[in-house]
Parts: structure tokens; sequence; C-alpha cells
């Protein structure tokens, strides 16, 4: 038991809570007993095609890394880019709110000689740029389909607070990369901190304050003047967030239907993401299943949906907890290696 940690055993615990939440849902679905036969039905080039989806979308995750690394101190290859979207999607599906994946991505860049305050910088853009296009998605996605919603009271009420919520965590993203300093807040907290005796060096602190904020502000200074270069990551970033989306496409498809266009599909895709992305829970679990079945279920036949949102959950979530091991394993193995 000495050797025991939280760290050690939240992967688990995540993975645990995450299939007990699965199959409680699942059992208590009168359709369950169907899931062999609704699955038989999946055209045999479906799933490789989500899977493909998938990949395509660590694909400009990477490269938006890569493009932005450029401007800031550090080197970043393309392969250690997609080997930090994959740990970056791996946190993000262990920790509530997606939280944990990119401090861990920024403490994994600093073994490449970037900065903290500069890569903060970097995927504060990233976030903001991932916010505004997928609030604008799901904004459309509700005036589109605001009927749709107005037959679930409580889909709606969820899917018009997390549209808010979206819009204010875009703002709050937006504020640090206008030219404001930051460093009195976090002086302030540093010192708030010092008070109640969290931070017991209150001058070292400062002096890693002033540090990461003069690093921040010059990667703010040197991401933001190149219009071009942020030109280039919006694409990314758009393409990066269809890829994710298309997997819904493609189950759709593999289940031999084609009654609801490709981009219907999406805009629904991006209403469900913007309702959920606030659950306090690893991966939104619960959340997810629920409101996929709750709004997909005027797309995909009554005996399909519930294989069609196993198919989902696996390729978009449980898919990272299961490849997210084995790129932390090579990558301790490497390092110990050179």
């Amino acid at each position: 038991m000495k050797n025991f940690t939280w760290k050690k055993a939240l992967p688990v615990v995540t993975l645990a809570a995450s299939v007990l939440v699965l199959a409680f849902l699942l059992l208590f679905d009168q359709e369950f007993r169907q899931i062999g036969p609704e699955l038989h039905r999946v055209s045999l080039w479906c799933l490789p095609a989500a899977l493909a989806c998938m990949v395509l979308m660590w694909s400009f995750e990477a490269g938006i890394l890569m493009v932005a690394c450029r401007d800031i101190p550090g080197h970043v290859t393309y392969g250690r880019a997609f080997r930090l979207a994959l740990i970056g999607q791996y946190y993000s599906a262990l920790t509530p709110f997606s939280s944990g994946g990119q401090p861990m991505q920024i403490a994994y860049m600093q073994r490449w000689k970037v900065p903290t305050g500069a890569a903060t910088t970097m995927f504060l853009l990233k976030f903001v740029y991932w916010q505004v296009l997928i609030t604008l998605a799901a904004g459309i996605g509700v005036w589109r389909y605001f009927a749709m919603l107005t037959q679930s009271p409580g889909l709606l009420t969820a899917v018009m607070i997390g549209l808010f919520i979206s819009v204010c965590a875009t703002l709050a993203g937006i504020l640090p990369l206008l030219r404001i300093s930051v460093v009195k807040p976090l002086g302030m907290g540093v010192r708030f901190l010092g008070r109640i005796h969290v931070v017991r060096d209150q001058e070292r602190a400062m002096e890693g304050v002033t540090q990461w904020s003069a690093d921040f502000a010059e990667a703010r200074r040197e991401l933001l003047r190149r219009p071009l270069r942020q030109l280039v990551l919006l694409v990314l970033t758009a393409g990066q967030m269809v890829a994710l989306l298309a997997v819904t496409y493609v189950l759709y498809r593999g289940f031999g239907l084609n009654g609801t266009t490709f981009e219907g599909v999406l805009l629904v895709q991006c209403i469900l993401t913007v309702a959920v992305a606030f659950v306090p829970l690893p991966g939104a679990a619960g959340a997810s299943e629920g409101v996929f079945y709750l709004l997909f279920a005027t797309l995909f036949p009554r005996g399909l949906i519930l294989a069609a949102m196993i198919l989902w959950r696996f390729c978009t979530y449980y898919l990272h907890l299961a490849i997210g091991p084995v790129v932390l394993l090579s990558d301790q193995l490497a390092s110990h290696r050179s």
C-alpha cells in the first residue's frame, strides 16, 4: 500500500466508473437484448472508417501544435506533436471537464525546452479557436433543430445552459489574449495563498509568476502578429472538429441510413458536444450517452440508436483510454533508452 497513489489509480477508477455508467444505462434499456442483431447490421467498412476519422482528428491536432510552436521557443517536431495530441486526449478523458489534458501537455513540452508561459499562450489560443467554432456551430444547430429540441424541455434546458457556458468560456479565454498584464491578478493570488499558508515562499513564487508572465506576453505577441498563421491554425482547428464529429455520420451511413445530410448530423453532434462539455465527470459519463440517445433518436431508427451510441462512445472516448497508456509507456521507454 505504500506505493499506492491516486495518480496511478485514476485511470482504473475512471474506466471502471465509465463502464459501470454505461452498463447501468444498457441494463435498463429494453432494447439491450437486441444489441447483437443491431451490431450485425453495421457495414464492414464502418468501424475502420470511424477509426480513420479519429486518426485524422489526432493528425489535425498534431498539425495545430506544430504550427503554433513555430513562434515560441523550443523544438516540437510533428512526431512529438502527434504523441502530445494523444497524451492530451488521454488525460482529458480521465479528468472532469476534460481539464487534465492541456496541463499535462504543457508539462511534457518542458522536456523540449518550451517555456511554460509560452506553452500556456499556445494552448489558450487553441482553446479559443475550438470554442469559437464549436459554439457557433452549436448555435446554428439549435436554430435549425429548435423544434426538435422543444419536444424535450429538459434537453432544451441542458442545451441552452451548455451554450451559455460555452459562450462565457470563450470570452474568458479571449480576455487573457488581449494586451493586458496578468502579473497583478496573479500576484494577488500568490499573496492570498501565502496568507492561508498554501504558498510558503511568496518571494520565490512571485519570481516564477513574473517569469511566466513575461514568457506568456512574449509568446502572445509572437503568435498574434502573424494573421496568416492564425488563419492556418483556425483552418486546422476546423478540420480537427469536423473529423471528430464525422464519426457519428460514418456510423449513420454504416447502418445503411441516408435520410439526413452530413451537415445535419454534424450540427446535431455540435449540440451534443456543447450540452455535455461542462458536466463535471470524466468524459461526461452518463450525460454523453443520455444526450446522444435523446438527440439522435430522431435520426437513427429506434432499433439502431443503442448500437450507434455504443460504437460512437467507443471511438470517441474509450479509444483514448486504451491508447493513452500505450503512448505513455512507449514514451517512457524511449526516454530511458536515450
